[in-house]
């Protein structure tokens, strides 16, 4: 194992050290798996990677209305059932909105404005 020196900063080199690279961490062994990986492990890659930055997708939706459902019965919020529904569903998919079936055009039209103005806010903020 040697130690080099990189942009300012010393790296441990080794036969299976991590090598330290602007600030982020490359395993040879990684690249090479990747470099070998097939079509459907390239798929799986990016679905697991899309699961990371979205926990809701892939949930069915009868699925995700039952979890909705079950939530609301735990916490006895029953009686905003119906807008915790609507919520999952945006959350799941939030650059769908107008597609789906279960929002008004009010709805809608109220999406479309939060994702246009998302630090607009009716009650000023006050740091005191």
């Amino acid at each position: 194992m040697t130690e080099t020196p990189f942009a300012g900063k010393t790296a441990l080199v080794g036969s299976e050290t991590d090598k330290r690279v602007g600030g982020s961490i490359h395993h040879e062994e990684h690249l090479d798996a990747l470099a070998l990986e097939t079509s459907e492990e390239r798929d799986a890659r990016i679905a697991a990677r899309a699961t990371l930055q979205n926990a809701l997708h892939g949930i069915p939706k009868v699925r995700l209305i039952a979890e909705v459902d079950l939530f609301c019965k735990d916490f006895h919020l029953e009686v905003h059932q119906d807008i915790f529904r609507k919520g999952a569903l945006l959350a799941q998919q939030p650059d769908e909105w107008a597609l789906l079936e279960d929002l008004s055009d009010e709805e809608k039209d109220a999406a479309q404005y939060e994702r246009n103005h998302k630090f607009v806010h009716n009650v000023p903020v006050s740091f005191r």
